[in-house]
């Protein structure tokens, strides 16, 4: 061009310019027809994954509008060229519904799949193809037909009618609503499924732009029509995003309706293994961030957890696995719940994990559990204690007589006979079997009681040589006694009983090499959770308890053996060894007041006798 001196050939040559545009015009239209048609056949020999159906009717209508396009200028007569541009209208009004289809199916919401829907969708489309081929009896939607050169090519030269614009902000408010709604899940949408619904909201944005540019007049060359050649650029990005990017496959979207608002974890994993997607309550259960680790692999992820990364990537069974998660002295119990995530086909392409904190509903059944053990286990002492009672008041009745019947008997006898020795052996006998039967009385909780208000610490302060002296040498016993106690009503002989009998129990629960014993008074406020745990009287009120703690750094009890240590006469030794923590037990129940175990194989025991405070005088 730049040998063209003469305007008349500057003319010319700008002329050939023109003619090679119109050429790459007709060109381009040619290429995006092909390529949509080849999307088209590929997404539809690949219909079964999601998304791949509509790809395929949006290759189809967009092969229509490029041919068509290419057919208006190369058509020799007006009316020829009127029939492309009908066609054309077949492309334009069914692009905008796929368009909006694509975007309600990547956002999760499928109402619109039913019939009254997609009729109620195409009305429109369908009158804007009515009209425009019925143009002649209405004009609305051109008048003034005429050629109109451009680029060396000749287009249809028009005025636009009222239903073209129907048309245009009809077509605008769908795009303009997809738009929107895969706007709003790139926002709520996690990477890398991020990136997928940005490609198909840029391919929704592009043939908007340039539409509304080639309408109002501001491209560069306003009477020829691009739209076709960007519908197709827009095919290839949401082709790219369907079968390159695997869109539909797992659906991170709609999250705020249901997902956002879960109580349970909810752990998304895609095939290859990856972490999908995660909600919040997921993200607390766990103690990871989705934004961080959504796009890594599981094992990483979840490689701080085992149990649950081995519960979500094995073989589960349908009721699910149980995880258990202990941090510090907290545990938890996790029941997780596994399914599989399948495309249209059935394909699987991921599946999802359920994690539902049953913490709170097993320690329940645990309490209710050990409700129900205490309950059984009071009623089984409280019919020993009958039975002892029993047995014990009967048993004083006979020893009474036997007693009187040998005091007779001594006296009738001469002072130097050799029966005195037989009788007094007799009633030494009677009288051990005596103390037997008071021991008897104490565990029923049907003792003597001589009842006063009492200090606790005074009560044991009163015994303190006597304690020491139980105690094997190679022991240490430490008596740390609270000053300032509130009174209890008490009988001091049967308290002072139940200390001597804890403490010798100690005492034969240390080593021979030795070790401590400690013995403690003071108040300690009690809830129903510790309650709970303590024999017999379970169902006791919360608040201050005065109490009594003996405890040893002996071999400890273990659970088998810790369910039984007060039944009578049961004993861990070769002999049994009587009465004592049974009559500690009734002791304490006739106080009404309760007794806490606390004790662990080679950690020793600590026994903790709680006395309700006196009231007020």
């Amino acid at each position: 061009m730049g040998d063209c001196p003469a305007p008349a050939v500057l003319r010319l040559c700008m002329h050939t310019a023109m003619n090679w545009t119109g050429a790459i015009y007709i060109l381009s239209l040619g290429v995006s027809t092909l390529a949509s048609l080849a999307l088209a056949a590929i997404a539809w020999r690949r219909r079964a994954r999601p998304g791949s159906r509509w790809l395929c009717v949006c290759g189809i209508a967009v092969a229509i509008l490029a041919a068509a396009s290419a057919g208006e200028p190369m058509a020799a007569t007006l009316r020829g060229k009127e029939f492309w541009v009908n066609v054309q209208y077949v492309g334009y009004a069914l692009l905008p519904v796929v368009y909006l289809a694509l975007a309600l199916e990547q956002t999760g919401i499928h109402r619109w799949r039913d019939r009254r829907h997609v009729v109620l969708l195409l009305i429109i489309p369908a009158l804007t193809v009515a009209a425009a081929w019925t143009n002649d009896l209405h004009h609305l939607m051109r008048r003034d037909p005429h050629p109109e050169p451009v680029a060396g090519l000749v287009f249809l030269g028009k005025t636009y009618g009222p239903w073209l614009w129907v048309h245009a902000v009809y077509s605008y408010g769908l795009m303009a609503t997809g738009i929107g709604i895969l706007a709003s899940s790139v926002l709520r949408t996690r990477t890398p499924y991020r990136s997928q619904t940005t490609v198909l909201l840029t391919a929704l944005v592009l043939p908007v732009v340039w539409h509304f540019l080639y309408l109002s007049r501001s491209t560069l060359s306003p009477r020829m029509d691009l739209s076709p050649a960007v519908a197709s650029i827009s095919i290839v990005l949401v082709a790219i995003a369907v079968l390159r990017l695997g869109l539909y496959e797992i659906l991170p979207v709609a999250r705020d309706l249901v997902v956002e608002g879960m109580r349970d974890g909810m752990v998304v994993v895609d095939a290859p293994g990856r972490l999908a997607d995660l909600n919040p309550a997921g993200e607390r259960m766990l103690g990871i961030k989705g934004a961080v680790l959504v796009g890594r692999p599981l094992a990483e992820a979840l490689g701080h957890l085992p149990e649950v990364l081995a519960c979500i990537t094995g073989n589960v069974p349908p009721e699910g696995c149980d995880a258990t998660l202990e941090a510090g002295e907290e545990r938890r119990f996790w029941q997780i719940r596994v399914s599989p995530i399948t495309d249209q086909s059935g394909r699987p392409v991921g599946r999802v994990a359920l994690l539902h904190d049953e913490t709170e509903a097993r320690q329940a059944r645990e309490a209710q559990e050990r409700m129900a053990e205490r309950v059984v286990e009071s009623q089984r002492l409280e019919s020993l204690g009958t039975l002892a009672g029993g047995i014990a008041h009967t048993l004083n009745n006979l020893l009474t007589a036997l007693m009187g019947q040998a005091g007779l008997a001594a006296m009738r006898l001469a002072p130097d006979s050799p029966a005195h020795f037989h009788l007094d052996r007799l009633q030494e006998i009677a009288g051990k079997a005596a103390e037997l039967s008071g021991q008897m009385l104490a565990y029923s909780g049907k003792g003597r009681f001589v009842v006063v208000r009492a200090n606790v610490s005074a009560i044991i302060g009163q015994i303190a040589s006597l304690l020491k002296a139980a105690v094997p040498p190679a022991a240490v016993l430490h008596v740390r006694l609270a000053g300032d106690l509130p009174p209890i009503e008490a009988d001091a002989s049967q308290i002072q009983q139940a200390v001597m009998n804890l403490v010798t129990n100690a005492a034969e629960a240390l080593p021979d090499s030795g070790g401590a014993i400690i013995l403690s008074t003071g108040v300690q406020h009690t809830d129903r959770a510790y309650l709970a745990r303590t024999w017999p009287n379970s169902d006791l009120p919360e608040g201050p308890y005065v109490y009594l703690r003996v405890a040893d750094t002996g071999s400890g009890i273990d659970p088998g053996t810790l369910s039984r240590i007060f039944d009578p006469f049961f004993s861990t030794r070769f002999t049994g060894r009587g009465l004592g923590l049974a009559a500690v037990l009734g002791i304490v129940r006739g106080h009404r007041g309760t007794i806490h175990v606390q004790s662990a194989p080679g950690q020793g025991s600590a026994f903790t006798l709680l006395f309700p405070p006196a009231p007020e005088a």
